[in-house]
């Protein structure tokens, strides 16, 4: 697939789209990255894309450098950016900016399904009057944008130098540690990103989680004491056995999960 000359914009270019974006450049891609901290603007330079600066809670119009010609779109924009409107229509707002031959994806999360015990694939039928942001967000772009879209509810996100393991060290947990962790590697996101762009396949509603779910308390354990930091010490309330099934991308496409959850140097570097 032609990629030289091929352009993606970024809302939102934080640690996740930088990688994305640093991932496509090298494919040669033209990468445009929003950011609102002048900070970032050198940053995302070093990695070869291009910065424009946007407050999502100032002035939602892009500019028109970013807009023309656009081939890709990504949304890494989480509902706490949404202030001054709602997340729906501030990602409507931005997506319909773009010309009706760019394709879209939105990275959603897999925080959209219930709090509750359970296993939660793409099939869940959700109950529209309980408190979600997510869902209706989701709902108002699908209904936009149709076979143009294609939406990622990822799961916890790990990757180079983030890892939960060390946020959680030390830290008492009151839980018994035995609900299964729900995880994804950047690498992987980075990936299935690529294996859309390549297919043209869009239109389509994934999780994005590794299938391997062993319980906290032994995944944390060994994560710690591979990064030489303190476990986290977790009590005796019983965990809440939430699962979420990462397996339908699979099934339905040629895209393979390749990032282990417990290669540990993987994350140090």
């Amino acid at each position: 697939m032609r990629t030289q000359g091929r352009k993606v914009v970024i809302l939102g270019c934080g640690w996740l789209g930088q990688i994305v974006g640093e991932a496509l450049v090298r494919k040669g891609y033209d990468v445009y990255g929003s950011y609102r901290r002048p900070e970032v603007e050198q940053k995302l330079d070093d990695l070869g894309i291009q910065g424009f600066e946007l407050d999502f809670n100032a002035d939602l119009n892009l500019p028109e450098k970013v807009i023309t010609d656009a081939d890709f779109v990504f949304a890494f924009i989480t509902p706490s950016s949404a202030k001054s409107i709602s997340y729906d229509a501030l990602l409507e707002n931005l997506f319909r900016q773009f010309p009706e031959s760019a394709r879209m994806i939105f990275s959603s999360s897999t925080g959209i399904y219930p709090k509750d015990a359970g296993e939660y694939d793409e099939s869940y039928e959700f109950d529209p009057s309980l408190p979600n942001r997510l869902l209706p967000a989701e709902t108002a772009i699908r209904k936009s944008f149709g076979n143009r879209l294609t939406i990622l509810r990822l799961g916890g996100l790990i990757g180079p130098k983030r890892h939960p393991a060390y946020s959680l060290s030390g830290k008492e947990v009151l839980n018994n540690g035995m609900n299964p962790i729900n995880l994804i590697h950047a690498r992987d996101i980075v990936a299935a990103i690529e294996w859309f762009m390549d297919n043209g396949y869009f239109g389509r509603t994934y999780n994005l989680v590794y299938p391997h779910h062993p319980p906290k308390r032994d995944y944390y354990s060994e994560a710690t004491k591979h990064f030489g930091v303190e476990p986290p010490k977790f009590g005796t309330e019983p965990a809440v056995n939430r699962l979420i099934e990462g397996n339908e991308i699979e099934q339905n496409t040629s895209f393979r999960y390749r990032h282990a959850l417990d290669n540990f140097d993987d994350f140090l570097r």
